[in-house]
């Protein structure tokens, strides 16, 4: 039993447009200034800072809903009950399944809990990642979702 049809290509493309995926075009901004940021940029190019945790973990959830992934945000800005160490995505695309730990392009750190965790997931055989945008981009071509194009974007390798 399929409890959710693959997507077409017409209906990834439209999702590409819709959501202004970073194949496309970003609407990703500076948590700063507001300065306006290319997909590919690591740090604003008015102010040099680098986008803060929740902004590169909005854009990397557009992402990869754009490319047909279901996505379960449990990121807690608050101190909660959660096991510490969780990340922040769970992220499912037909047969593939991996943990998603969002982080800042340059000086994001993992802690020591969530370094135990990825720890435990690759004991298990798990896959587990750790970054940005970047690595987004990097996960979408290592499950066959995408491919390179020309100039170092991706886009959807059913097309």
């Amino acid at each position: 039993m399929t409890l959710y049809a693959r997507p077409t290509d017409a209906e990834l493309l439209a999702r590409l447009n819709a959501h202004s995926a970073p194949a496309q075009t970003s609407d990703r901004k500076c948590g700063f200034c507001k300065t306006p940021m290319a997909a590919t940029d690591v740090t604003c190019p008015k102010c040099f800072r680098e986008p803060l945790e929740k902004s590169e973990q909005s854009e990397v959830m557009k992402l990869y809903r754009a490319y047909g992934c279901h996505v379960y945000n449990l990121s807690q800005a608050r101190a909660t009950k959660q096991t510490p160490g969780l990340p922040d995505l769970w992220v499912t695309r037909g047969e593939h399944a991996w943990w998603h730990e969002t982080k800042r392009p340059v000086s994001g750190k993992p802690s020591p809990a969530q370094e135990v965790f990825a720890q435990e997931c690759l004991a298990a055989g798990i896959v587990h990642v750790l970054g940005g945008l970047s690595v987004a981009r990097l996960r979408l071509l290592a499950i066959g979702a995408a491919r390179w194009i020309e100039g170092g974007d991706i886009e959807p390798a059913r097309i």
